[in-house]
């Protein structure tokens, strides 16, 4: 410490200890009593001065500064900062003070986020329970009743009611997943032929086009002369690019693709759609835990699919990325591959 205050006050004590036995030096060389006492309370009251001005400076005022923010956290005020221009032990005092003011103050907008998202996800949770059960209860009602004409029928109601419950099947997923980091993710890697599971995957998705009915541009570049492998698991990764593939599904309007592509030692996967309404500013937000695009929410969409994507395929060591421009968005996974 360039300026501590300990030396500043051990020096002003050593300059008092010395006035009296400077005066007695000099007192020999003067007849009067009063000539003495001058020599020895006049620098003893310039001391005296410098050293109560330096106490309330570098000490009082100090002092002070850190009792009123003492005083404001107290009632719950931890946004006004404090500092210290002193490079000594009140001013490094001071400056930990406000370290700390400022860690308490993430803590607290930690807990209000917190607080907030809990209060989100309880109702985009009832919004989600809520509307697939009530369906199924209608079309039971229906079938009790007697509604349904012909056995056909019976069996139409009976698929609708369980693809309602599939749609709680994949909430209880996404439930599981909400709160897991990449590094607590369940894991079972294993060695899969890069060209077979294009293949496999690119089909998969244009029968869910044909069945939805989406117009769609699917390519696969992957050679079958290409020998190389990936370490993934099939599963979580068929569970994570669902996720992505489910919001193409829901918003495209005109334009759907999605492509796989070899770059060095890498496989692309290209998810593009339009009806897309973020921006590129949200986009940065897109896999937040909760995000929706939606400022009200009105659909009540939980938020949290794209989320576990990115865990799931960052726990496999995969990387993800959204980019959003003129209603379109697309997403590049860029996946390691192992040459075989």
């Amino acid at each position: 410490m360039k300026n501590s205050i300990i030396h500043r006050l051990l020096f002003i004590s050593v300059l008092l200890a010395l006035i009296p036995f400077l005066a007695l030096a000099f007192f020999a060389q003067f007849t009067t009593v009063t000539m003495f006492f001058l020599l020895l309370c006049i620098p003893l009251a310039l001391i005296l001065v410098y050293t109560a001005l330096f106490l309330k400076k570098r000490m009082i005022q100090p002092i002070k500064q850190v009792s009123e923010s003492t005083k404001r956290i107290s009632a719950g005020d931890l946004t006004q900062p404090i500092h210290s221009n002193y490079d000594d032990e009140l001013g490094n005092f001071i400056r930990s003070f406000d370290e700390m003011r400022k860690a308490l103050l993430e803590k607290e907008q930690e807990q209000l986020r917190f607080e907030q998202e809990r209060r989100q996800f309880i109702s985009n949770i009832s919004h989600d329970m809520r509307t697939p059960i009530s369906s199924i209860s209608a079309y039971l009602e229906a079938l009790q009743d007697g509604v349904a004409d012909s056995k056909e029928e019976e069996r139409r109601y009976y698929r609708i009611m369980k693809s309602k419950l599939d749609l709680l099947t994949n909430l209880s997923s996404q439930l599981q997943f909400s709160y897991l980091t990449d590094q607590e993710v369940p894991l079972h890697l294993q060695m899969v032929a890069c060209y077979s599971w294009c293949h496999s995957w690119i089909e998969e998705i244009a029968s869910e086009c044909a069945v939805r009915n989406i117009p769609a541009v699917l390519q696969n570049h992957v050679s079958q002369d290409e020998p190389c492998s990936m370490k993934i698991d099939p599963i979580q990764m068929d569970r994570a690019l669902q996720n992505i593939l489910n919001n193409a599904y829901r918003y495209a309007e005109n334009h759907f693709s999605v492509s796989s592509i070899r770059e060095n030692a890498s496989l692309i996967l290209r998810i593009e759609n339009d009806g897309c309404h973020i921006t590129q500013e949200q986009a940065e937000h897109i896999f937040d835990r909760f995000f929706t695009g939606d400022k009200n929410n009105e659909n009540g969409h939980l938020g949290l699919g794209l989320y576990i994507s990115k865990t799931l395929l960052s726990a496999m060591g995969i990387g993800i990325n959204a980019t959003v421009g003129q209603k379109n968005i697309v997403f590049r996974i860029q996946i390691p591959l192992i040459s075989t």
